[in-house]
C-alpha cells in the first residue's frame, strides 16, 4: 500500500490490498487525513460494505434509498432522482445521539467505470 499525503489534509491510498495489515492501519490514516480517497479500494457494493464492517457498524441514514444489492448502504446521487433531497444542508446524520465517525463514500462515474472509496 502507497500513502500520497495530500497538504493542508487528505491522502490518496493506492494499492490497498484489503488484508489484515492494510485494514488496521486504514483507522490511523482516516485519523490523521480527515479525507482519504482509496483508489480501487472497493471493487462493489460487498467490498464496500466489508470495508466498513471492519471499521465499525454502518448507519443507514432512515428516509433514504437503500442499495438494491446492498441494503446497509444508502444511494447518493443526484442522477435520475425522482424527487429533491429531504434537505438542502448536509450533515451526515450529526443529530443523532452517538454520531457515526465518519462518512464513506463509493464513487461512481457511470461513463467510465470506475470506483473510488472515499472515506
Amino acid at each position: 500500500m502507497r500513502i500520497d499525503w495530500l497538504e493542508p489534509f487528505g491522502a490518496v491510498v493506492k494499492g490497498f490490498s484489503g488484508g489484515a495489515e492494510d485494514r488496521a492501519a486504514l483507522p490511523w490514516i482516516i485519523a490523521r487525513n480527515r479525507v482519504v480517497v482509496l483508489r480501487n479500494g472497493a471493487s462493489d457494493d460487498a467490498a464496500l460494505v466489508s470495508l466498513l464492517g471492519g471499521l465499525g457498524e454502518p448507519l443507514f441514514t432512515l428516509g433514504e434509498t437503500a442499495v438494491p444489492t446492498a441494503p446497509q448502504l444508502n444511494i447518493v446521487s443526484n442522477v435520475g432522482r425522482k424527487a429533491p433531497p429531504r434537505s438542502v444542508f448536509h450533515t451526515d446524520t450529526s443529530y443523532v445521539v452517538q454520531p457515526p465517525a465518519f462518512t464513506a463514500l463509493l464513487a461512481v462515474v457511470a461513463c467510465w467505470g470506475r470506483r473510488n472509496a472515499v472515506l
